[in-house]
């Protein structure tokens, strides 16, 4: 659910300026709601945070790809 959320939120946003910038925060972010994960134990805190952590990892992974040039093998 949040894997969609946040690639639905990028293809949304469309073409954001300072893209390196939008990863670095998106990797902040994951990395404390992945500790927030591991330290809940009420289960709809752990749920909420689940979803941020899909979520946070499509913006991550989405903005880390859109730099590489795609090489072809003839």
């Amino acid at each position: 659910m949040g894997d969609f959320l946040g690639s639905t939120g990028v293809m949304v946003a469309g073409g954001v300026g300072h893209k390196g910038r939008v990863a670095l925060v998106a990797g902040f972010l994951y990395g404390l709601a992945l500790i927030g994960f591991g330290l809940s134990s009420w289960f709809w805190l752990s749920l909420a945070l689940a979803a941020c952590l899909g979520a946070l990892a499509a913006l991550v992974g989405i903005n880390l790809r859109v730099g590489q040039i795609p090489r072809i093998r003839v």
